[in-house]
């Protein structure tokens, strides 16, 4: 009777374990996949600027002229332009580092099963 409450309660506590665990493995990989994609950013966003900047910059100028005197305060359109460039790069980067983590989750999935395949062969 001892022995049985026992076992139940250490499946339990094993099962609980597995869970902390895989939920860890979950957030550290969540935490590692934010900052690369901050850090390629930040890394990113100003090099992009210097590229389109020779273009964009005169249509720009040439819209801001558009805007009447009393709203330039309020209404900077090169900030604006930058926050769209820094939001369209994030996009991308999320996009390209979500389908990188999905294939290398697919590489370690083939990869186990090998292992275990090999396991058992032997």
């Amino acid at each position: 009777l001892i022995s049985d409450s026992f076992h139940k309660d250490a499946s339990v506590v094993e099962r609980v374990r597995d869970q902390i665990q895989l939920q860890f493995s979950s957030d550290a990989s969540l935490a590692t996949r934010k900052f690369y994609k901050s850090v390629i950013c930040a890394i990113l966003l100003p090099c992009l600027v210097k590229l389109v900047s020779p273009v964009c910059k005169p249509m720009l100028e040439d819209i801001q002229k558009r805007i009447p005197d009393e709203f330039h305060d309020i209404m900077d359109i090169e900030d604006l332009f930058e926050k769209h460039l820094r939001t369209v790069l994030a996009a991308v980067i999320h996009t390209v580092v979500e389908k990188e983590t999905a294939v290398e989750e697919d590489d370690e999935e083939e990869k186990d099963v090998e292992e275990t395949s090999d396991d058992k062969e032997d």
